[in-house]
């Protein structure tokens, strides 16, 4: 996601307090406080602070000045190449580095170390899952382990007795091949994008409830009810795909944005900023809007002429 990242996190909130006439960029990166300019991911807390995952640190944007977090400074992080963060219902800020590791800022900015054995075998966290009330579920190799403290964090670290586990079911005979995108479907469901298809799983049960053959998809965003919106990366275009019936549906076929061009390209990103309204991140063409009940798509890329557009 790199640099685009940063700019989606950005309009999300700007999205929320201006007009669409309006809507303009803030620039964010090293020149002005950003750690790295290789962003991974991002969340926003109960403040409305925007956390940046990067390749070198944990960085915190209040909307005027950037607060930096290394593993040098805090070592319960273990690694600065910071890959995802999310926020808890108690505004607690889960952090996932490579190789594995979890830790947690608290809503007092203390960091805790998560520490996950099996057998005196450390578990790695592949990808971080919201669930239902916002509690956390680590996803790995062996299964789901769901956080079940709902109190306030009060210890130095924090182990496996504070986790449910729950290995995933049904799935190793479906023999998927290759890595899979770990995708947060909803509150009661999370997918497992393959190649050759992908399959959506219950997080109460960890169990296996379908196998769509839908091949070549990068999962993108929710969309209506029992909706999934994916990137055909074979076809070279967005899909939406009844998870009930399986139908397909083209949401963008021979739609145009403010300046009569189609809208193509690598959908990379998605997110939903209003009840009506969607930003996309497209590879090389910069953010489109789209606002569902118009039918209008917005396009927007950077302008010399205009510092208040996409960099």
């Amino acid at each position: 996601m790199n640099k685009l990242a940063v700019i989606l996190s950005l309009c999300f909130i700007l999205d929320r307090t201006h007009a669409q006439s309006n809507l303009s960029f803030q620039h964010l990166n090293t020149a002005n406080g950003l750690s790295y300019i290789g962003a991974t991911n991002m969340c926003t807390d109960q403040r409305g602070n925007v956390w940046i995952a990067t390749g070198n640190g944990l960085n915190m944007f209040n909307g005027k000045t950037v607060e930096k977090y290394f593993a040098s400074e805090h070592p319960e992080m273990q690694n600065s190449n910071v890959l995802q963060v999310l926020c808890d219902s108690n505004n607690n800020i889960w952090v996932l580095t490579v190789n594995g590791y979890v830790s947690v800022l608290d809503k007092y900015r203390q960091f805790h170390r998560v520490s996950l054995y099996d057998s005196n075998q450390f578990v790695k966290t592949l990808r971080m899952l919201k669930r239902e009330n916002s509690t956390i579920c680590l996803y790995t190799a062996k299964g789901n382990y769901t956080y079940n403290n709902t109190s306030p964090i009060n210890r130095d670290s924090i182990d496996r007795a504070q986790f449910s586990f729950l290995p995933i079911r049904g799935f190793h005979q479906l023999s998927l091949q290759g890595r899979s995108q770990v995708f947060n479907y909803d509150e009661n469901h999370y997918l497992l994008v393959h190649r050759e298809a992908f399959i959506k799983v219950s997080f109460k049960t960890n169990t296996v409830e379908r196998k769509y053959m839908f091949p070549d998809c990068r999962a993108l965003i929710k969309w209506n009810e029992n909706e999934l919106m994916v990137f055909d990366q074979k076809a070279k275009e967005p899909k939406v795909i009844n998870l009930v019936t399986e139908e397909v549906s083209l949401p963008f076929k021979n739609s145009k944005d403010q300046f009569g061009k189609m809208i193509t390209g690598n959908f990379l990103v998605a997110e939903k900023i209003s009840a009506s309204k969607y930003l996309f991140g497209i590879e090389a063409s910069g953010v489109y809007i789209y606002d569902v009940l118009s039918g209008n798509v917005f396009n927007y890329r950077h302008s010399f002429s205009d510092p208040a557009s996409i960099a």
